[in-house]
């Protein structure tokens, strides 16, 4: 729908706060989290 890229996983536990039109999210868990999993896809 809005073209290319790459997803980010953001686990719940990094969502700080929803709102009407905002998501705040803490990013360098999340981050770190998407190192990982990118880690495990190549090892399989």
């Amino acid at each position: 729908m809005f073209g290319g890229g790459t997803d980010v996983v953001i686990p719940w536990r990094n969502i700080v706060k929803i709102g009407a039109d905002v998501v705040l999210v803490r990013i360098d868990d999340a981050k770190a989290y998407r190192q990982e999993n990118e880690e495990a896809a190549q090892e399989v």
